[in-house]
């Protein structure tokens, strides 16, 4: 048996080999054989607002992940989910400047995210540059009716920069 000394967080791919020679407890020799697995594609750990907080008209979403994703990825199988809008609507990356200026508002949330991405239970090796954590921040396309109920949808085919993707099998 083989674990790990951490819980690998997404986008981490693994191959075993079975050593010739290896047997099984009652002495029989194991048959060589690979195995493979991967921990999939980027899934949320944190996000503002909060489940369940009002939100307003034009409202940015802060996504803590468990690993970085890909921008196209996030832009074709993210989306908001509004009661009473029979369609999808899309999102658009915020970044530069308006991108520093929603985080340097949120420092409570970067703080407790960054200790829950660099705690004993993520892979911190991972992480050259504290600075460098998984953060998206998406806005909908479109503005929200006032007062409509809103869900973000984080689909399947959200790929991490490795390549592996959410909702692969």
């Amino acid at each position: 048996m083989f674990d790990f000394e951490h819980d690998l967080p997404a986008g981490v791919r693994c191959r075993f080999s079975v050593r010739t020679g290896v047997t099984s407890d009652s002495g029989s020799p194991l048959e060589a054989a690979c195995f493979e697995f991967t921990t999939g594609g980027p899934a949320i750990l944190e996000q503002l607002p909060y489940e369940g907080s009002r939100i307003d008209e034009e409202q940015a979403f802060v996504l803590g992940l468990d690993t970085h994703d890909t921008a196209e990825s996030v832009l074709a199988n993210a989306w908001c989910d509004v009661k009473g809008i029979k369609e999808k609507i899309g999102f658009k990356l915020i970044e530069g400047k308006d991108r520093e200026a929603i985080l340097n508002g949120r420092a409570e949330f970067l703080n407790r995210f960054q200790r829950l991405f660099l705690s004993g239970s993520r892979m911190d090796r991972m992480l050259k540059d504290p600075n460098d954590l998984p953060l998206v921040i998406l806005q909908c396309k479109r503005r929200f009716p006032n007062g409509a109920e809103i869900k973000l949808v984080w689909g399947n085919g959200i790929a991490s920069r490795s390549g592996d993707v959410r909702g692969d099998s």
